[in-house]
């Protein structure tokens, strides 16, 4: 587990960034531990990249700060800043080897340690698996020995802060699965403070010690995957993040905790802390995966429009009165299929 550091590797304060009239980062605030990989999610045209781009010092802040341990690097162009930087083409030189391409960033600065540029590039390369790679042509490599290269190119000079943007981007899923792994195990082992970009979620939740999901140049939610997953703090963020149900209805009573939530054709009981009162309209979201076949507490009668077999589960697309909901069942189901689920199965996002 990620140990907190007294000062923070990275803090944002008040970051945004504007062109002309388009706000591509807006009041942006958060901070990164030492050894901790923090992830930048969201769909296109979110900010993440340009949040990237502003931490790496390629863009200039129109307003706000960018602190790393503890020194404002606001305005400080990259080269004097500690990092390491994985664009998403890999940004290789073709005229030079693999070796070369590796050890580039060497011509500025001595190897950390001591080692030779020889012993320094040897050592990452086989660090990413291509030991034995020095004399390649980098085009004549694959997708992912290309972004292996590229990390290794970005660690060579012993960063402090490792950025990669979308790195996966263009390589097949499978490929990705594999890679993400290779990636984290190496993040893991180097405790490289990193920051990444992705779109996509399911990559961001396998990957990440903690995410921000973006979304219109802000950060909706910062926290663990699974914090984000179980309690989204946000409708954006419980529709963006994986699969989700989300009902929108009126507060009709509270017992303690349980809340009834009045959705129209039926009334659900919500278990949650929150602060709901009779009349409040609550939106509130359940997860495909708490939905079960069996008697609970609240239960909704579906239609099944179509299924998916997906190998260990089976995704059913369902009609609820004229909303699409989805569930996962260990069965292909068809016809009208009663659902049900336990009121601490839900969560309330908000209240108005």
């Amino acid at each position: 587990m990620t140990t907190v550091a007294s000062e923070p590797v990275v803090s944002l304060e008040g970051l945004t960034k504007r062109y002309e009239t388009t706000t591509a980062v807006d009041d942006l605030s958060f901070t990164v531990s030492e050894g901790e990989f923090f992830t930048l999610v969201g769909p296109s045209g979110c900010g993440k990249t340009t949040t990237l781009r502003l931490l790496g010092g390629f863009e200039d802040p129109t307003e706000g700060s960018i602190r790393l341990r503890g020194r404002d690097v606001t305005g400080v162009p990259p080269e004097a800043r500690d990092i390491g930087v994985v664009f998403q083409s890999y940004a290789l030189f073709p005229h030079m080897t693999v070796g070369e391409n590796v050890g580039y960033g060497l011509n500025f600065e001595e190897p950390p340690g001591g080692m030779s540029r020889e012993e320094r590039v040897a050592e990452l390369l086989e660090l990413v698996g291509l030991d034995g790679f020095e004399e390649r042509d980098p085009t004549a490599l694959s997708g992912g020995q290309r972004q292996r290269v590229a990390i290794a190119r970005a660690l060579a000079p012993g960063p402090d802060l490792l950025l990669l943007d979308e790195p996966m981007s263009a390589l097949d899923a499978r490929l990705r699965e594999r890679l993400r792994v290779e990636l984290k195990t190496l993040q893991q082992e180097l405790d490289i403070t990193t920051v990444y970009v992705t779109h996509d979620q399911e990559e961001a939740l396998a990957i990440s010690d903690r995410m921000a999901v973006m979304h219109d140049g802000a950060a909706e939610q910062v926290g663990t995957p699974r914090a984000v997953y179980d309690r989204p703090a946000t409708r954006f963020v419980a529709e963006f993040v994986g699969d989700n149900n989300v009902f929108s209805g009126t507060v009709t009573g509270r017992d303690g905790e349980r809340i009834s939530i009045d959705l129209g054709p039926t009334t659900v009981v919500v278990q949650s802390a929150c602060d709901a009162a009779r009349g409040d309209t609550a939106v509130a979201c359940v997860r495909p995966e708490q939905f079960s076949r069996d008697g609970g507490t609240n239960q909704l009668v579906t239609d099944v429009e179509s299924a998916e077999f997906l190998g260990w589960t089976t995704r059913l697309h369902l009609d609820w009165h004229g909303q699409e909901l989805l569930a996962r069942t260990d069965a292909a189901l068809s016809g009208t299929v009663p659902l049900c689920f336990e009121p601490e199965d839900a969560h309330i996002v908000t209240v108005e």
